[in-house]
């Protein structure tokens, strides 16, 4: 493929995926009483998905230094959101875990953000909609590549396919 062609891609895919974070994040703030920037979801999320995960793996999933995770995992703790441990098998590293609180909070943002998003898209039909999927998919792919825990699942259009 021309070199081109894959740079507008790129350039495309960056500014889209900028605009819907930053589109979503401003409407999530005014619809949910959580008022969590995208960073501090973005590390609830992590901490979810990652349970024990530490504060390198937090750093380094919401892309800032151990010191401003840090500062942002202060916050969390002190809203109740998440717990701070010490690992059993190495005292010196961290263990981080959603408390109810916190995961309260990420199941309210969801909804709220699936809300938001199906308002957002019900301005397509049904073949755009499949068309997105597939776009989805295929962006998912690309970016998956070489990443842990990247291989094995199927996607719905390659389920569809089956």
């Amino acid at each position: 493929m021309p070199n081109d062609v894959i740079d507008q891609c790129a350039a495309k895919v960056m500014e889209t995926c900028h605009f819907v974070t930053q589109s979503i994040g401003t409407e999530m703030n005014r619809r949910t009483p959580t008022s969590l920037s995208i960073r501090q979801i973005a590390a609830l999320m992590t901490i979810r998905d990652q349970q024990g995960s530490s504060l390198s793996i937090l750093s380094e999933n919401i892309g800032c230094t151990i010191s401003s995770a840090s500062k942002l995992l202060d916050g969390l703790v002190e809203r109740g959101y998440v717990v701070r441990a010490t690992a059993e098998h190495d005292r010196r590293k961290l263990m981080l875990t959603l408390t109810c609180e916190g995961e309260e909070a990420l199941k309210v943002i969801s909804n709220s953000s699936m809300l938001l998003l199906k308002e957002k898209l019900s301005v397509f039909t049904p073949n755009e909609c499949l068309m997105v999927n597939l776009v989805m998919d295929l962006l998912h792919k690309a970016l998956s590549a070489g990443l842990p825990n990247s291989a094995g699942k199927p996607t719905e259009t390659e389920v569809c396919k089956l």
